[in-house]
């Protein structure tokens, strides 16, 4: 296309541009296809062997938080590791790691050894990471919040097609067969960015070597760097606390007969993907300009509010209007609080501080993926939501005593 070829040629600073396209699809691919388990998760499981309700939240939990778990230990390394070597190198390995942990889950025999590949694929992968450190570190400075924005608005995207995909699939295939289908599409991603993505030749460190611990040192006394990585935590932590057990508050509603569980729990899932998505690329111009505190403020006042609306629902149809108000809310946290990480970061250490900002998200699921299973177990599968739109409400109110933006 004329205009395609345009706006990706060198003359027009078509290196990035090209470099944050293929990323961008890379990382809508691979979130759908990490996504597309999320419906069926829970009934995976008992498929497994685990059939008790609690139990299920609780293996559904930490299943879900497994790879969350090793990637937090294992993420500071590949970041800086990825600052020393090349980030493309990152990007690939950590492809290769989530095609190799699909493929494996294929053959499972049982839950302890899903957890177990989980664990592994958290360890092998990273491709987020890696995509935000390689465009950041050769997109312009004053298009470095925007290319962050449309990296999230293609994983929000993925967040919208996977369930829906998953939810499919399991339909007619088995739940086996969509990680062996995922596992391969990746695969080829891999390749893609192999033979169409160019490394900066500018990109690796030429400088004294840094080290994970010199980058924590930079984050624990930078203010706002370390307040940035703690809303992140905090921020993913929430919306952790009920995402692996969102099918099993479906079920509680009275549901039509015409379509599978894991269809219509992966169909509303998506509505947050959809209007997160719509919010990154609205703001992904303003990004790099808007006021932290306003905007953070007002999207997680928006988000506490409409999960607070959750356990109240009378009927499934009430909840599209939820999830897309919801979507729109939350679809900006995220690419402001990391754009503020990448403006704080220097170019030597970007990757690595990125890694570590990842880290804290990662350690916020953990906890919130843990915490979802206890919580079903104290306030059944509804009321958990009204716990998690009291956090966000929480965190709107604490937002402008911040002193700096």
């Amino acid at each position: 296309m004329p205009f395609m070829k345009k706006t990706l040629s060198p003359e027009n600073g078509g290196s990035w541009k090209r470099t944050l396209f293929i990323l961008s699809v890379c990382q809508f691919i691979a979130m759908s296809g990490m996504s597309a388990l999320v419906p069926f998760l829970p009934l995976f499981i008992r498929e497994l062997g685990i059939t008790d309700t609690n139990q299920t939240a609780v293996w559904s939990g930490l299943v879900f938080a497994g790879p969350f778990i090793t990637s937090f230990l294992v993420q500071p390394l590949w970041g800086t590791l990825g600052d020393r070597s090349g980030r493309k190198l990152m990007a690939v390995r950590a492809l290769f790691g989530l095609a190799l942990a699909q493929l494996l889950i294929y053959f499972v025999p049982d839950v302890y050894w899903l957890l177990g590949i989980r664990l592994l694929q958290g360890t092998l992968s990273g491709f987020n990471v890696a995509a935000m450190s390689l465009i950041t570190s050769i997109a312009p400075k004053e298009k470095q919040g925007y290319s962050i924005s449309m990296l999230q608005s293609a994983s929000n995207g993925g967040v919208v097609v996977g369930p829906i995909i998953g939810g499919l699939l399991s339909t007619f295939l088995s739940f086996r067969g969509v990680f062996l289908i995922v596992g391969i599409i990746i695969v080829i991603l891999a390749f893609v960015v192999i033979f169409f993505v160019e490394e900066s030749k500018n990109e690796k460190t030429t400088e004294r070597e840094i080290r994970v611990r010199d980058n924590f040192k930079v984050l624990i006394n930078n203010r706002i760097l370390f307040g940035t990585a703690g809303l992140i935590l905090l921020t993913s932590l929430g919306i952790a606390s009920v995402r692996p057990v969102f099918v099993l508050y479906i079920e509680s509603f009275d549901l039509s007969e015409a379509f599978s569980l894991a269809l219509q729990a992966g169909a509303l899932y998506s509505i947050l993907g959809i209007f997160s998505t719509f919010s990154s690329i609205y703001f992904s111009k303003m990004v790099d300009k808007i006021s932290l505190k306003k905007i953070l403020g007002l999207a997680s006042l928006g988000t506490g509010i409409m999960y607070c609306f959750h356990p109240f629902v009378p009927d499934i149809y009430w909840l599209v209007p939820v999830r897309i108000v919801l979507g729109l809310s939350y679809g900006i946290i995220v690419p402001v609080l990391f754009t503020q990480i990448s403006k704080q970061a220097g170019e030597r250490n970007k990757g690595g501080l990125l890694a570590l900002a990842t880290s804290s998200q990662t350690l916020g699921v953990i906890i919130g993926s843990v915490v979802s299973g206890k919580l079903v177990t104290l306030l059944g599968v509804r009321y958990p939501f009204l716990a998690v739109g009291i956090f966000f409400i929480s965190l709107a109110f604490i937002t402008p005593l911040f002193k700096k933006d």
